[in-house]
């Protein structure tokens, strides 16, 4: 797992404003369910989700694709 953003100024170009955004890369779509349902999380979780709401999604990545 390795943290891409964290917290941070958010410039809204469309939509909704986030609160806060995190970003997190894992190594796999099976690694970042493995950390979601890992104990360590697990009870992570249960105080986030007392403590706030939010918005948590796996989005696969891509292979890197130079942009022209």
């Amino acid at each position: 797992m390795r943290y891409i953003a964290r917290g941070g100024h958010i410039e809204v170009l469309e939509g909704e404003v986030p609160r806060r955004a995190v970003i997190v890369e894992f190594p796999s779509r099976q690694a970042a369910l493995e950390w979601y349902h890992g104990p360590a999380y697990t009870h992570a979780r249960a105080i986030r989700q007392r403590a706030s709401t939010g918005r948590l999604c796996i989005i696969d990545g891509v292979d890197e694709v130079p942009l022209e």
